[in-house]
């Protein structure tokens, strides 16, 4: 399956991994699988790992998964966001996704998973960088 999601209750994560081709229907199944799964509570933060994409997101797509988010914000509000990845049309388009959601989710785009798990595991407090 192009998106692999599971929840970290303990961690109050969401965990999403792309692998390959995707298709939008793909990703917007993963969102509600995610936030309908038994252990999703409101607020989890989310680790979306694209690193293994074969191709960026395009703008229509990214408009469509940004307004799924957007119908969510009840249940995200609160919640942050680390993007990983590793493509430039790929950064290019998630810091795009930054700014169209940011009154909903606090975005963040990373390199690597490590540097995206440091900056979960911060305080939300000191997330003023």
């Amino acid at each position: 399956m192009p998106m692999e999601v599971s929840l970290d209750p303990e961690r109050r994560r969401i965990n999403v991994r792309l692998v390959g081709d995707f298709t939008l229907e793909e990703i917007l199944d993963g969102i509600a699988r995610a936030v309908s799964h038994p252990d999703f509570e409101p607020g989890f933060d989310i680790l979306s790992d694209h690193t293994l994409i074969e191709r960026a997101i395009e703008t229509d797509e990214l408009t469509s998964v940004a307004e799924r988010m957007r119908d969510l914000a009840p249940v995200l509000d609160g919640g942050r966001m680390a993007v990983v990845v590793s493509r430039p049309a790929s950064l290019g388009m998630m810091h795009m996704m930054r700014v169209v959601l940011e009154d909903v989710l606090d975005v963040r785009v990373f390199p690597s998973v490590s540097d995206a798990e440091v900056w979960l595991a911060r305080p939300r407090s000191t997330d003023d960088d």
